[in-house]
């Protein structure tokens, strides 16, 4: 049964091989014309002769450890890497194998425990498990593809932005704008790339083959990615967004989607378009949004707001006979069951990076017409 802290994942995200030559846009790397020219300049201010005093200095108090607010002095990308890095040991992923049906366990910190002997240990409780479907059901969707394949025509330009792109889409619902709303975009950056990690790790222990696997006739129009079809990473984070968006607006995420809020009908109808395309299968989807609602309610949790966050079961091989739309994810999650919860709620520790970050988001949110 491996087991795989979220730590472990850091060196696969592509952005992180990029920050050692990150800086301000000063000299370095970045510029050499720049740093030949500082270069110069000084040797003009100060010369190579002796001063008659020594150089001013000037000594700076010494910082608190871990002190939230100097994570404003950073720059975008080393600020989500310092509270990510902050995170990242507080998700674990559990594999077991079931033959064809493998389940994925996320655990979240519960806390930690030092012994008088300064050993530390960490103690960790569910958060969402999800079981694989078999191949043969997944052969068994594949009808749902042909269906959806007459929709690629009028879907095509949201598919190809979606590819890269989510964070416009709802940027356009709630109005949000980058000189207005600084923080909430960096607050969604961080939990897309936390989300990343974690829905990698699930792809992998989970092994589910691609709906092209199965049929030459599915013929996606986009490149299929070699990684794992369930969940969809696609509807992981686009749930995952819908939902810290909610919480950073005071609002209930269960509610919004059960009511069809813009921002859940946005998220369902970005995972839908990946079974347009023709690289997922409806179940993809209504695993990724269990996963992404888990992990968008673990992000406010951690974010010191006060979330209780349910351990959710999803045995997806109950979903072999459905199609993915949001009154379905919601039936799923209410009256039918399929979604169930496997014990008492928890509210995990405060990382206290990521509640410097939230407070700062919640501001925005209600600046953004002042």
């Amino acid at each position: 049964m491996p087991i795989s802290s979220m730590s472990g994942q850091m060196g696969q995200m592509g952005q992180m091989g990029q920050m050692g030559q990150m800086g301000s846009g000063r000299g370095g790397a970045r510029s050499g014309l720049l740093a030949s020219a500082l270069n110069i300049c000084r040797d003009g201010i100060i010369g190579t002769e002796a001063l008659p005093e020594p150089l001013a200095v000037t000594v700076p108090r010494d910082a608190d450890a871990d002190a939230p607010a100097r994570l404003d002095l950073l720059d975008a990308e080393w600020r989500g890497a310092a509270i990510l890095s902050g995170l990242l040991d507080g998700l674990v992923v559990r594999g077991t194998s079931r033959d064809e049906r493998s389940a994925a366990e996320i655990h979240q910190i519960a806390g930690d425990d030092v012994s008088d002997d300064g050993t530390f240990t960490r103690r960790y409780a569910p958060i969402v498990e999800i079981i694989r479907p078999s191949n043969s059901d997944f052969s068994a969707m594949l009808d749902f593809l042909a269906g959806y394949a007459e929709l690629r025509a009028e879907r095509t330009p949201e598919i190809l932005v979606q590819i890269t792109d989510l964070v416009s889409f709802f940027a356009a619902i709630d109005d949000l704008r980058p000189s207005r709303s600084r923080w909430i975009f960096d607050l969604m950056d961080l939990g897309l790339r936390l989300t990343h990690v974690v829905e990698a790790r699930v792809k992998h222990v989970l092994g589910c083959p691609r709906p092209s696997t199965f049929s030459p006739l599915v013929q996606p129009m986009i490149d299929t990615p070699p990684h794992g079809t369930l969940p969809s990473g696609h509807a992981t984070e686009a749930f995952m967004l819908a939902s810290l968006l909610s919480h950073v607006a005071g609002e209930d995420p269960m509610t919004a989607l059960a009511d069809h809020a813009p921002r859940f009908r946005l998220a369902a109808r970005i995972a839908i378009n990946r079974t347009v395309a023709g690289v997922h299968f409806p179940v993809d989807s209504a695993a990724g949004a269990v996963l992404g609602l888990a992990l968008a309610d673990h992000l406010a949790a951690r974010a010191g707001l006060d979330v209780p966050v349910t351990p959710l079961r999803f045995d997806a091989g109950g979903w072999a006979d459905r199609d993915f739309h949001l009154g379905e994810m919601a039936r799923a999650l209410g009256a039918d069951g399929l979604v169930a919860s496997m014990g008492a709620s928890l509210v995990p520790p405060a990382e206290p990076g990521l509640a410097w970050l939230m407070a700062k988001a919640q501001a925005d949110w209600s600046a953004r017409w002042d």
